[in-house]
């Protein structure tokens, strides 16, 4: 049986699925549930990652147009 290695992370020695696009209105949502204290956990820290900049210039427009 042959298995298909370029999904294998040798460093992390696991396969690992590609990357998906993100679910903006799913992550602001958590992001909202976290911010107003209604989240199971309480946040590990503020917003960080690459999808900071996208998020923030959706809530400006957004906030523009209301």
């Amino acid at each position: 049986m042959v298995l298909d290695t370029k999904s294998f992370d040798g460093d992390l020695q696991m396969f690992r699925d590609a990357p998906g696009v993100a679910n903006l209105a799913q992550l602001r949502l958590q992001r909202w549930l976290i911010d107003h204290g209604r989240s199971e956990h309480p946040p590990a820290g503020p917003p960080a990652g690459d999808l900071v900049d996208v998020a923030l210039a959706s809530r400006s427009t957004t906030a523009a147009t209301e």
